[in-house]
């Protein structure tokens, strides 16, 4: 990857984590047409669309979560956009920074 291609995935990345943090404090951002935050979160972060919802494993203590995993947590689908390993204070309904909601009509 040359020069070029890492700044542009480097602005890719920032762009959809600066809109996570937007909606985690309750800022309104606006999309491009036919943009979903789903849309954006899988540009930056290379996810490939998710099948189902009920084939996803419940999120748990102690693994290692990379960018485009989805686990369901509370019956609710949620991508992660930067590796960590899971822990207590860290759960997906709680930590918008790690985590994404993914609606029903983002899963493919």
């Amino acid at each position: 990857m040359n020069l070029a291609e890492q700044m542009a995935a480097f602005a890719k990345r920032q762009r959809a984590q600066n809109i996570l943090l937007a909606k985690q404090h309750g800022i309104s951002i606006e999309l491009e047409e036919d943009e979903t935050i789903t849309d954006v979160i899988n540009d930056a972060f290379g996810a490939a669309p998710v099948e189902a919802l009920a084939d996803k494993v419940e999120w748990e203590l102690g693994f290692r979560a990379l960018p485009g995993t989805v686990v369901k947590r509370k019956g609710r689908g949620y991508r992660c956009t930067e590796a960590h390993i899971t822990q207590e204070g860290l759960e997906p309904c709680t930590t918008c920074g790690l985590w994404v909601d993914v609606e029903e009509r983002d899963i493919k």
